[in-house]
């Protein structure tokens, strides 16, 4: 059996809105576990218009200046993207807070899902989502639990692979940390590393995933329908 998921990676606030959209599409597969770049089957990655100027500070975490995007749609225009790929795969994120509170600023409702996840409790504000922090959490002691951090970490080492793989999709600027693409792929490259080393399906990444989540108290990893 083969799971799509979409690791999205937001760059911006609140303030500014969404300012560059990172996806990266993979394919979990129970038959065959590939290397990293083989299971990408797809990636996004685009700039959007800011809400308000965009602060020296905020340039100097992710690198766009607001004068170079006021040419840029807004993210608000790219919904039927988003309810296009929420039924075609599960939604993932390295602490997913911080994405799903962007996106249910523009949209707080989400549209209906089709498959599997439905009609899981699990389906608001565009969920099910897989978060590889939490994964992270239950699995390392790593002293920083930070998207940079477990690439670097002596047990997972992924930073020259990730780095070969973000010159293959990332644009030749936006090749490290803060850049959306690049921290999609990270976050991907994660999931994928905590899917073969736990042998993890992509129902236990969603519990894992959740706040006081019942897998991690004994529970089945199947979804829990409303």
């Amino acid at each position: 059996m083969s799971e799509l998921v979409h690791v999205i990676d937001f760059e911006g606030s609140l303030r500014t809105g969404i300012v560059e959209v990172g996806i990266a599409s993979i394919v979990f597969s129970n038959a065959i576990r590939k290397p990293f770049e083989a299971s990408i089957v797809d990636t996004q990655t685009w700039l959007c218009k800011p809400h308000t100027p965009i602060t020296p500070q905020e340039t100097q975490v992710h690198g766009l200046k607001y004068n170079e995007l006021l040419d840029q749609k807004p993210f608000s225009e790219y919904y039927e993207e988003f309810r296009l790929l929420r039924n075609t795969g599960v939604f993932a994120a390295h602490s997913v807070q911080v994405e799903r509170n962007l996106i249910t600023q523009y949209w707080p409702v989400s549209p209906a899902r089709k498959g599997e996840w439905a009609s899981t409790k699990y389906s608001s504000q565009w969920g099910p989502w897989i978060d590889s922090l939490e994964i992270a959490r239950e699995f390392h002691s790593a002293k920083s639990l930070s998207l940079g951090s477990l690439i670097d970490h002596e047990d997972i080492g992924l930073r020259i692979t990730l780095d070969k793989v973000a010159k293959q999709f990332c644009p030749e600027k936006r090749r490290k940390s803060h850049c959306a693409l690049y921290d999609a792929l990270a976050s991907a490259a994660l999931l994928l590393e905590f899917y073969t080393a736990y042998g993890l399906s992509v129902a236990e990444m969603i519990r894992l995933s959740q706040p006081n989540n019942a897998f991690k108290q004994g529970d089945s990893a199947q979804p829990d329908l409303l």
